[in-house]
């Protein structure tokens, strides 16, 4: 490779090709005309050895070997970005930029709100774009600047990524509190002769953390129906004899506003770790490294046990709370007849 040929333009329509997979689009995107990115591909190709984008049935694809040379030219052009601005420090108070993260339903609905507040008392002019995670793609995103940032539980982070952890998170069980089937306490035999309500992220799962804990003691459970998402499940729950297991943080949630109680599941179920992710290339992006900074700052309390959190009921939220869970409680009587 003549390294004497390329130049930062050329690595500009090289990040631009990798990312928008079309060479008009690229064009358009570093404004040019499309025959000189045309150009600009075919000396690329030359200067590479490599095709760079390959056509198919679904259009222009990039090679692995495009892939990994556009993370080294993003790279190489935020440096001298960084050196050409002086590395400006990030102002939140007066910053316009809209933040794209990709989080979970249940990242969303521990963190989001918590997160808002917080903006809107010190950047209020940043917006937000929460796209949902899906691990299977989410490190690509990360690589080509579409994503900012990945809330979730990961189970490994491994090339350009880094990865910090946020908190750590425990299964309880819910249960209607005059479920007639249960007592002070939830015994094994309850847990396993009882039905069950489970959240299947993906959709269409009877098969999670609570099966293998449960496996492991040569014991089984039915699971009597399986949704995607946290947010009708509770509502079941309240309204049936079943059961669930799901992270207390959520359970808490409802358990103040719904009429249910938390109960320890008499098997131990190996709990999860929340984690924010990110592309090396956003390591010198000031406004990313502001934004992880604060929700590093947002979970630290989490660290600690959930019944030790600031925050449970207190007298004077009490009468809110009640009235929710009142409201609730009609709600779930409506839909039971």
């Amino acid at each position: 490779m003549n390294i004497r040929k390329l130049d930062l333009r050329l690595l500009e329509c090289l990040d631009a090709l990798v990312t928008e997979r079309n060479v008009t689009r690229a064009a358009s995107r570093v404004h040019m005309s499309q025959p000189a990115m045309s150009s600009a591909l075919k000396r690329l190709r030359d200067v590479f050895g490599d095709p760079l984008l390959a056509r198919t049935q679904r259009g222009m694809v990039p090679t692995p070997r495009s892939i990994e040379l556009a993370q080294s030219a993003r790279s190489v052009l935020q440096e001298v970005e960084a050196m050409s601005s002086g590395a400006r420090p990030f102002e939140p108070a007066t910053a316009e930029r809209t933040f794209r993260i990709a989080m979970t339903d249940y990242t969303e609905f521990v963190l989001l709100p918590s997160l808002i507040r917080r903006l809107q008392v010190e950047a209020p002019h940043i917006n937000v774009a929460i796209r949902p995670h899906d691990g299977r793609t989410q490190a690509d995103e990360l690589a080509d600047g579409n994503i900012d940032l990945a809330i979730a539980s990961f189970r490994h982070v491994s090339g350009h990524l880094r990865a910090r952890e946020l908190f750590r998170e425990r299964f309880v069980c819910l249960a209607r509190k005059d479920n007639p089937k249960i007592g002070k306490r939830l015994t094994l035999a309850n847990f396993t002769d009882l039905s069950h309500a489970f959240i299947s992220p993906r959709g269409g799962g009877f098969y999670g953390a609570t099966d293998r804990a449960l496996a492991a003691i040569d014991r089984a459970r039915r699971i009597a129906v399986s949704v995607p998402h946290f947010l009708v499940a509770p509502f079941v729950v309240a309204g049936s004899n079943l059961i669930m297991v799901l992270p207390e943080r959520v359970a808490r949630h409802y358990a103040a506003t719904l009429p249910l109680r938390i109960l320890e599941p008499p098997v131990r179920i190996e709990g999860f770790a929340v984690s924010q992710v990110w592309h090396e290339r956003s390591d010198h992006d000031a406004a990313v490294t502001w934004l992880r900074a604060v929700m590093i700052d947002l979970c630290t309390f989490r660290s600690q046990p959930v019944t030790a959190l600031p925050g449970a009921p207190t007298t004077r939220r009490l009468t809110s709370l009640q009235a929710s869970g009142m409201r609730a409680r009609r709600l779930v009587r409506s839909a039971a007849r």
